[in-house]
């Protein structure tokens, strides 16, 4: 009980603390029980001391004894790793043990020879014996035999788990262009969500806490209880993790439901490691799970020996290095070199398959993918086309997704039950700094079975493949859309992008290309329940080509000729992956974009209302979204009618409209494309860059280009530069009406705002109209209210109000820079 009268080590005075009223007083402290943390030994001032018990020497003797102080307030049935309390319950008595290493090899990400000479990384110690030991397995992994991903392990709920971690590195980084000689002569084993004994098995050196790190060649002892399904849990040093991250020191422990196996993806058997396997429920019933890792920082050189974008300096705080999925890339640039239209990029036709993970099902498989991101500084937005999952894994209310964004450290579950048709799969992060250093792969679908994929048991619950053509009786809605170029102007300043591309109907496409035309986003629209029609018409000028630009900028970048072929991939919508996914990827053999003067039909299915959905163009990723080449599909709800605001006029392109479905209340609709990093002239034809250096500092290619709603952008400058008062900056009667959308609605009407961002930087953006909140999950019976969220590439937003006040203000917050 602390009663006020203790101190820690260091001399501060403990104040008290009651137990609360419905727990049990602790006991009084006494000469042998001090009271945390005053049996730790250790001498304040000085580096922790590393756990008793808890380390072994490296011919596996114990090389710490407990003080008479310590052992005196160890638990009843204390065992190495859990002393302090009984981490796992008398029922769980038999612990699953992993042997782990942590080791250093040279690691090389693709076939073009960019790699970590530093690679640092787990590896179970049976996998090294398996090999002939240490230096044998070094020697596979450096000639390319072994193929090094980041560990995963597996265990159930009400498992308890032994880590018996090894340290076989190195006791220094060397020193590079990236960082400083670093000394790690200590490393951890340090795991998120489990229950442990914080004290000896937290792989850290926090509070009071022993350090629970092992030295060159000892091996530390942690124990851990999973209490439940936790899923996906990340694992990694925090010892020197600003250190060790960028070099690969991370892994997962996935904590499957009770009474799962695991077995191998190619002959069944059962599985100790590794990021692709089969989970055999208790039920009989499997699926396939993909454990995926983004990392940056990614301390690389070329297969020259060059570092991949340095900082200035060793240790700078500049963004250095490049990226990884599960140690590899397949950059953009490198592909581009060949000369080949970006057209093709994706197509292993044209490159063979990426070096990133190849993700192999058969349609009918339930396909379960655990995402982390392992490293180490920068957000990103994973997204997967032809496939979408619930938000939230057990929550059949959630809404539907088809991309997640991701931190450094988080964990996400991507269950996918949705129908599916053979064929190749394009997965990415969005943002185009990642997807050009090679955040992008491939989920293949077989049509026929192949010997290295085991087919799975099915459930009685089977998934059905896609229906190839619409039904007898089906409604399909049909548009005609031409691709254009044309001038985009911003606002009444004189902001605009002269090399606009857009998509727009094809009746208004001569308007558009020489009349008096108001650019916007284009916006589709069908009820649940439709097919939809669309035929793409490339109208660019063979003889106005698209132009390269190194602003907005990306990492690495290389010149080279953007193409002319356009496309059309919508989120969330089933089609046939070979024939309508406007995506040349993989070995999908069907040409997916549309060359100038051509035009192609695209076959959709609304398979219920889903809302936003993003449309891409994959022509050219990195030339052609930042110039407004996107839209969307807004899937309403079956049996709509769509009117234009205050008329009774179809609203087939409209940014605002009223919806009316049977069986759901009318509401107004309005649409906002969020876009960040617009290529921006002001009216003086000069480059516009809101950001800028500071004292000679960089900007991070993520904070370059600009930023706007539906072909439309209010800067600050502009306004300030007719009145220089920051507090009117919002005023319309000194500035007139901003040039960015402005939605009406009249007081207590419901409205919903479909909000998504199509392009292009990876920064967060946040979203917030003032006055009002909103559910994150509007279909939740107990949902979560919010002021303002934070929106990333190929996100969807859908906020719904029943009341409105008389006046709506629409906000766009920029990221912290």
């Amino acid at each position: 009980m602390e009663d006020g009268t203790g101190k820690l080590p260091d001399g501060t005075e403990i104040p008290p603390l009651l137990p609360l009223k419905d727990r049990a007083a602790p006991p009084p402290k006494d000469e042998d029980h001090p009271g945390y943390p005053n049996f730790i030994n250790g001498t304040f001032g000085e580096r922790p001391l590393q756990p008793p018990l808890g380390i072994l020497n490296p011919d596996g003797t114990n090389k710490i004894e407990p003080t008479d102080l310590e052992r005196a307030n160890f638990v009843e049935n204390f065992v190495p790793g859990a002393l302090y309390s009984e981490t796992c319950p008398c029922h769980a008595d038999n612990p699953k043990v992993f042997e782990i290493a942590l080791i250093q090899a040279k690691i090389t990400y693709n076939s073009y020879g960019w790699n970590d000479p530093q690679g640092r990384f787990f590896v179970l110690k049976e996998d090294l014996e398996y090999h002939g030991g240490l230096d044998a397995y070094i020697r596979k992994v450096e000639e390319q035999k072994i193929r090094v991903e980041p560990l995963v392990i597996r265990a159930n709920a009400g498992d308890c788990i032994e880590i018996r971690f090894t340290n076989l590195l190195p006791e220094y980084l060397e020193e590079s262009p990236f960082q400083m000689k670093t000394l790690t002569d200590i490393t951890g084993f340090h795991v998120h969500l489990v229950k442990f004994d914080t004290t000896v098995s937290d792989g850290a050196a926090n509070g009071w806490s022993n350090i629970a790190g092992a030295r060159k060649y000892e091996t530390l002892i942690e124990r851990f209880f999973a209490d439940t399904e936790l899923r996906t849990v990340f694992f990694h040093d925090h010892l020197f993790a600003n250190s060790h991250q960028m070099h690969g020191v991370f892994g997962a422990m996935i904590i499957e439901e009770a009474g799962a196996t695991f077995h191998s993806i190619r002959s069944g058997k059962e599985l100790r490691r590794g990021t692709q396997a089969v989970i055999r429920r208790r039920d009989g019933s499997s699926f396939r799970e993909f454990t995926l890792f983004v990392h940056d920082f990614a301390f690389l050189f070329d297969k020259d020996g060059n570092a991949l974008n340095p900082p200035p300096v060793p240790g700078s705080h500049d963004d250095p290095g490049v990226m990884g999925i599960n140690y590899r890339c397949e950059p953009m640039r490198e592909r581009l070199k060949s000369q080949d239209d970006p057209a093709y990029i994706f197509s292993s036709l044209v490159h063979g398959d990426p070096a990133t993970p190849i993700l192999e099902t058969y349609p009918g498989d339930e396909i379960v993918i655990r995402l982390l991101d392992g490293a180490h500084e920068e957000q990103h937005c994973f997204n997967l086309t032809g496939m979408s999952w619930q938000k939230e894994i057990i929550d059949p209310h959630s809404p539907a997704a088809a991309s997640q964004t991701i931190g450094i450290s988080e964990a996400f579950n991507l269950r996918i039950t949705k129908k599916y048709a053979p064929g190749d799969y394009l997965y990415y992060f969005g943002g185009i700094d990642d997807t050009w250093l090679g955040l992008w792969g491939i989920l293949r679908a077989h049509a026929h079975p192949v010997k290295h994929l085991k087919p799975l048991c099915k459930g009685k619950d089977r998934i059905l493949p896609l229906p190839p053509c619409p039904g007898k009786n089906a409604i399909v809605r049909k548009y005609e859309i031409a691709a254009i170029q044309r001038n985009i102007p911003y606002n009444c300043y004189g902001d605009h992008d002269p090399d606009g591309l857009l998509f727009v109907p094809l009746e208004d496409a001569d308007r558009a290309l020489c009349g008096n035309y108001c650019p916007k986003p284009l916006i589709l629209r069908a009820n649940a329940g439709e097919w939809i029609e669309v035929t793409l018409h490339n109208l660019f000028n063979p003889a106005q080509p698209v132009e390269f630009f190194d602003y907005p900028s990306v990492p690495l970048d290389f010149r080279h000729q953007p193409s002319m072929r356009v496309s059309l991939n919508p989120q969330f919508l089933n089609y046939d992956p070979i024939c309508d996914s406007g995506i040349n990827v993989g070995y999908n053999n069907r040409e997916q974009t549309v060359g100038p003067g051509e035009s192609k039909k695209y076959l959709w299915y609304a398979d219920k209302e889903y809302g936003s959905c993003i449309i891409h163009s994959f022509g050219d990723m990195r030339n052609h979204r930042y110039h407004g080449l996107f839209g969307t599909i807004l899937i309403e709800p079956a049996g709509a009618s769509w009117y234009r605001n205050f008329s009774f006029s179809k609203a087939l392109y409209d940014e605002e409209a009223v919806i009316t479905a049977p069986g759901v209340d009318s509401f107004r609709e309005c649409v906002i494309m969020i876009q960040n990093g617009i290529r921006m002239l002001d009216c003086n034809g000069e480059l516009v860059k809101t950001i800028r250096e500071d004292d000679g500092e960089a900007i991070d290619a993520e904070d370059t280009g600009e930023k706007g709603y539906n072909y439309r952008s209010e800067r600050f400058d502009n306004r300030l530069k007719r009145d220089n008062q920051i507090s009117r900056i919002f005023n319309s009667r000194v500035h007139g009406d901003p040039s960015t959308p402005l939605f009406k609605a009249y007081t207590g009407e419901r409205i919903i705002f479909r909000t998504m961002m199509p392009a292009d930087k990876p920064r967060n953006v946040g979203f917030t109209i003032h006055g009002h909140e909103w559910r994150e999950q509007p279909e939740d019976h107990f949902p979560e209210s919010f002021l303002y969220r934070a929106i990333s590439i190929g996100n969807t937003l859908i906020w719904k109000s029943k009341t409105a006040l008389p006046l709506l203000a629409i906000t766009f917050i920029a990221p912290a820079v």
